[in-house]
């Protein structure tokens, strides 16, 4: 019992002292910012792309009301930011772009690819 007093004590702390968890609204939150595409089946939305170093890029399976694919895929930087995401039909996908790099859907390799531009 006494753990969990401490416990309850030690959480509402920082709240009581006005130490406050980062929300949209803070700089560095703000600092970060997001550009989403969108896959659908056999494409990306946009193909192309030009962010700022350092921008989170967010793939999103689905378009429009639809939140899922017909069919799985994933993305992957070939040049560049080299990542994979995993294979899935629904879902999304993150990842911070420092440099110019190359997307491409392994599964569908000869058709769905797409750049992201990193502006200098």
């Amino acid at each position: 019992m006494r753990k969990l007093l401490a416990l309850v004590l030690v959480a509402a702390v920082p709240a009581s002292l006005g130490v406050a968890s980062a929300t949209a609204d803070d700089a560095s939150v703000q600092a970060a910012k997001t550009r989403t595409v969108r896959i659908g089946d056999n494409f990306f939305s946009p193909k192309t792309i030009t962010v700022k170093k350092r921008t989170i890029v967010k793939w999103v399976w689905g378009t429009g009301d639809r939140t899922s694919t017909d069919f799985e895929h994933n993305v992957r930087g070939t040049k560049g930011n080299k990542f994979r995401s995993s294979v899935k039909t629904r879902g999304s996908f993150r990842k911070r772009i420092t440099k110019t790099t190359s997307i491409v859907c392994d599964v569908h390799f000869t058709t769905m690819r797409m750049k992201i531009k990193v502006k200098k």
